[in-house]
């Protein structure tokens, strides 16, 4: 089978660092179901050991949506949609609810940088991650990928991160502030 519209899409949405907006979303969500109708065209009168690989290219396409879901469980549960609601509207069990909560947390932070004597914000989010090395880890991980993209004023500055576990709720109150000085 050729190279199909699911594994174009794939490779051309698939860049982690791009904003995801409501826009970009529904936009992904549009081009991921065009891509499929034109799969499943294909998939119909294909071969049955081309049809496989159709569906391997398929399940591919489909991870790319699975990294939004715990974020989409994460608002959803803020905005006082219970499990079992959630559950019901993505179509899956309750329990799959829960283990995304349990495994998943939302991280709110901010870098900040010392230039000119004053801490001036750099970057800042909040996102659902998976909880696998703690608030630590994850403060080490985002310096190593601002230090990677740098702004062009802060180069070389001392910086400042501050963690929340869940939404910001001011310096004084942070879970994890780090300092690293070059």
């Amino acid at each position: 089978m050729s190279d199909s519209d699911a594994t174009r899409y794939q490779r051309k949405s698939s860049n982690p660092n791009e904003p995801q907006t409501l826009l970009g979303q529904q936009a992904a969500a549009e081009g991921y179901i065009d891509a499929l109708t034109s799969l499943f065209r294909e998939l119909e009168q294909a071969r049955p050991g081309d049809r496989l690989d159709g569906l391997a290219q398929w399940r591919e396409a489909n991870k790319e949506f699975e990294r939004f879901v715990p974020e989409a469980v994460y608002e959803a549960r803020e905005d006082g949609l219970s499990a079992a609601e959630i559950a019901r509207r993505l179509k899956v069990t309750e329990s799959y609810v829960h283990r995304i909560i349990r495994s998943h947390v939302r991280y709110s932070w901010r870098i900040d940088a010392l230039i000119a004597g004053d801490w001036a914000p750099q970057a800042s989010d909040s996102e659902v991650v998976l909880d696998d090395g703690g608030i630590v880890a994850f403060s080490d991980v985002l310096i190593m990928e601002f230090l990677d993209n740098e702004p062009e004023g802060s180069h070389g500055a001392p910086l400042r991160i501050h963690v929340w576990e869940g939404h910001e709720r001011g310096d004084d109150k942070a879970d994890h502030v780090e300092e690293r000085h070059p």
